[in-house]
């Protein structure tokens, strides 16, 4: 097989720590096992037209003046749509044109915060690579272990067959709601060994088939949660869980989960109004909510 390669410069907004989203990529237990990581690199495969691309980023640039090296490789040759589609998966899964200053400027007048964010100075939030993949996962570990969910999930994949080689390393691409829809639900179900899931799974690969993520990601956020709470399995707090985690929605919280409220407690003390710093940080809500869950987890 001929490995065919494109080479190319990206530059996240200001300011962004790569070695931050290293950081998090490394502790993210759902997909920890998917890519490679380096002191200065990730690559990990995406899928682009029912193909996987593998990508290589590379930071060399500084946090206020941030550029990633990347290469993109393929089983066939690049064009500017594989190329474009490929560089707005990565852009948009990594959060790069993320603009995180306005959301300091809140943080800096909250004392109890502050500290948080100038730990996590720089980091975007990394997202699911898909809001498809993110809504399958949500359905793997209801009620399931995250590591039983994800060797469910690896057994998809493998199932739905997008990988490449690159430098002796197999990667796989989390499939295409149009790869996983050509599965039968009783093939689902032997992948992930509960018939609930199994139709689920399949019913929500087909409502996916239906929309534009350009929509998902930037359409009216009331009907957008809508369209979610009726796929089957997508409750109010996978809702919210793919809003914030895979499409980037960061200007509501529709739940509150035990994870985050263990953190809030943690650092605002019990008497603390969470409605009220929600309140405060207004359209980036999600993103302080990210940021309190993952201090928490360090």
């Amino acid at each position: 097989m001929t490995l065919h390669t494109h080479a190319g410069q990206l530059q996240p907004t200001a300011p962004f720590d790569f070695a931050k989203t290293l950081d998090f990529l490394g502790l993210f237990r759902p997909t920890s096992q998917e890519q490679v990581l380096t002191p200065n690199s990730v690559t990990k495969a995406i899928n682009v037209d029912r193909h996987a691309v593998v990508f290589t980023l590379q930071s060399n640039g500084s946090v206020e003046q941030p550029s990633l090296a990347y290469t993109l490789y393929a089983d066939r040759s690049f064009n500017p749509k594989i190329i474009d589609t490929a560089l707005d998966r990565i852009r948009f899964y990594l959060s790069l044109d993320d603009d995180m200053r306005p959301f300091y400027e809140i943080a800096e007048k909250d004392r109890l915060f502050a500290g948080i964010a100038s730990n996590l100075y720089g980091y975007h939030q990394v997202k699911f690579v898909s809001p498809f993949e993110n809504a399958v996962w949500a359905i793997l570990t209801q009620r399931t272990a995250i590591s039983i969910a994800w060797k469910f999930k690896d057994a998809l994949v493998r199932a739905c067959n997008s990988s490449l080689t690159v430098d002796g390393r197999e990667y796989w691409a989390f499939p295409l709601a149009e790869q996983v829809v050509e599965l039968t639900v009783d093939e689902i179900n032997d992948l992930v060994k509960n018939k609930v899931k199994a139709d689920r799974i399949h019913e929500v690969s087909k409502a996916f088939l239906t929309v534009d993520e350009h929509w998902l990601r930037y359409g009216p956020i009331d009907e957008v949660e809508r369209w979610l709470r009726s796929l089957p399995g997508i409750g109010a707090w996978s809702t919210s869980f793919v809003l914030i985690r895979a499409l980037g929605r960061i200007e509501r919280i529709l739940v509150d989960d035990a994870e985050m409220n263990t953190a809030f407690e943690h650092y605002y003390g019990k008497d603390a109004s969470l409605a009220a710093i929600k309140q405060r940080y207004g359209q980036y809500q999600g993103y302080w909510a990210h940021y309190l869950r993952v201090s928490g987890n360090h």
